[in-house]
């Protein structure tokens, strides 16, 4: 129970991320409280993407990264990191990996072809009450929105929920909007998914257009888990300047060594006879990407005696 809990937590902050308008690049701190805990997140906005770094109980936590361009969420916990995509049209679900099954790939062991799943209905209300509100000096508005989320007994995300929010939005500024995708990514990533099956997304009502950034909110969410309601607000903003890597998958690190333990003499050492090092970066655009820049700081801080390679690929 306690894992669903925390698990609709995330999702929540998803929700919050991929609602936002903005363009200009933003640093804001917010402050979110579950069931009387309270944890802080930095947000970086930069063009059509987001950057979301959680910490709970003054350690670092979990990086969430919203890509509302390239339509998917990289989620990055210590050493681990996930990228869910969160496209599709208007009535599919992305089909996700296997994580566990990938591990176990190999000769004679293919991944399973996606199945068609159920259908899962979003119906999404919004209300604006005509209130106005200035916050860090931009006018908030006052919308009161309601969203329900019912599947089909043989869809492969299993939610049966419905989740109200009362909050202030401001458009700290224009040309960015995830709206639809942030309800489809909630569907598409439910607790009980199954991995290589897809759902049809039917979403009826309003309330799927860019409200605005929240700058403080309230959501109550009810399902068959319980019911549990969190606060967000803004304590923190202002305008600066981001590197467009911050907002990019990290690098994935191939090397040839490895180290491991056996009781038995002679037995095979680990990795491989040649060795290399691999470093192999996405990024948005790797036309204009300085690769030089890479190549220094691999070569600074590797082994000397390694040699290495760098490859730069873009996204899709």
């Amino acid at each position: 129970m306690i894992r669903t809990s925390r698990n609709l937590v995330v999702l929540v902050f998803a929700i919050i991320g991929f609602s936002i308008l903005a363009s200009a690049d933003l640093k804001i701190k917010t402050r979110t409280t579950v069931m009387g805990h309270s944890t802080e997140s930095t947000v970086y906005i930069k063009g059509p993407r987001e950057r979301t770094e959680m910490s709970f109980g003054g350690h670092a936590g979990a990086v969430t990264i919203m890509q509302c361009d390239e339509k998917r969420m990289i989620t990055i916990s210590g050493n681990q990191c996930s990228v869910i995509p969160t496209g599709g049209g208007e009535t599919s679900c992305p089909t996700m990996p296997n994580m566990r099954a990938m591990g176990r790939e190999g000769p004679g062991n293919e991944p399973a072809a996606p199945r068609t799943g159920g259908v899962v209905t979003i119906t999404r209300n919004s209300t604006d009450t005509g209130e106005r509100q200035d916050i860090f000096g931009y006018k908030a508005r006052h919308i009161k929105t309601s969203m329900i989320m019912e599947s089909t007994p043989d869809a492969c995300n299993q939610s049966h929920m419905r989740m109200e929010t009362d909050g202030w939005y401001a458009d700290l500024s224009a040309g960015f909007s995830c709206a639809d995708e942030s309800y489809r990514a909630m569907a598409c990533g439910g607790m009980g998914g199954r991995a290589s099956c897809n759902d049809r997304i039917v979403m009826k009502g309003g309330g799927g257009a860019a409200m605005g950034y929240p700058m403080k909110q309230t959501t109550t969410i009810m399902s068959e888990h319980g019911n549990f309601t969190t606060t967000t607000e803004v304590v923190e903003l202002a305008s600066t300047t981001l590197d467009a890597p911050l907002f990019d998958a990290p690098p994935e690190i191939v090397e040839s060594g490895g180290a491991s333990w056996s009781a038995d003499a002679g037995s095979p050492l680990p990795g491989s006879a040649q060795t290399e090092l691999l470093v192999r970066l996405q990024v948005s655009d790797p036309e204009t990407f300085d690769v030089r820049r890479l190549e220094a700081l691999v070569a600074m801080i590797k082994p000397a005696h390694v040699p290495h390679r760098v490859e730069v690929f873009g996204a899709g």
